[in-house]
């Protein structure tokens, strides 16, 4: 009986979700919106984001606050999900809901094609590979409480080194998404 009602709820609740389309959040505890499936839309000109060193911080769950508390922080800490971290337009890391993949603190990586028509999603997910290489082949290198962020006190240690700032400067200056 119990195994019946579990895939009627199943059923019910695939079919509410468009049957075989990703929902933009998986329901929480208390109907909270928990987690979060980006789309190309919602990667934005960097312009818009705040910026934290070299990093753009934006929240998609209206967690700003706690995100860039973590990001200003020199103490280790975990980013709330929603977040999304991006050190160049061609580039994101998004915290996902616990449970999403424990290897990467949850983080789901995106290496982006952008113009000025907007973003293009060319790889996602936990093991994706960006315009520097394998995401986690650099954050992997950042200790886990500092939920596998670079930049902090422990010396930038994903791989990038003073002389690749002003490229990352760059990229991020003609972001090609930015009006004008």
């Amino acid at each position: 009986m119990n195994v019946l009602l579990v895939l009627a709820a199943l059923l019910l609740s695939a079919a509410q979700l468009g049957c075989g389309t990703a929902p933009d959040a998986l329901p929480g505890p208390a109907g909270e919106s928990e987690d979060i499936v980006m789309t190309a839309a919602d990667f934005e000109c960097l312009h818009g984001g705040v910026r934290v060193g070299r990093v753009t911080v934006w929240n998609k769950r209206g967690h700003l606050d706690e995100a860039l508390a973590v990001a200003e922080s020199d103490e280790p800490g975990t980013y709330p999900v929603g977040t999304v971290l991006q050190l160049v337009p061609q580039e994101a890391m998004v915290k996902r809901a616990p449970g999403y993949s424990p290897s990467t603190n949850d983080w789901e990586f995106f290496q982006l094609g952008t113009s000025a028509d907007g973003t293009e999603i060319i790889d996602r997910g936990p093991s994706a590979r960006g315009v520097f290489g394998a995401c986690m082949g650099c954050h992997g290198q950042a200790p886990a409480e500092y939920d596998f962020t670079c930049g902090k006190t422990q010396s930038e240690p994903c791989g990038y080194d003073e002389n690749q700032h002003p490229l990352f400067d760059w990229l991020v200056d003609n972001d090609a998404r930015c009006p004008g």
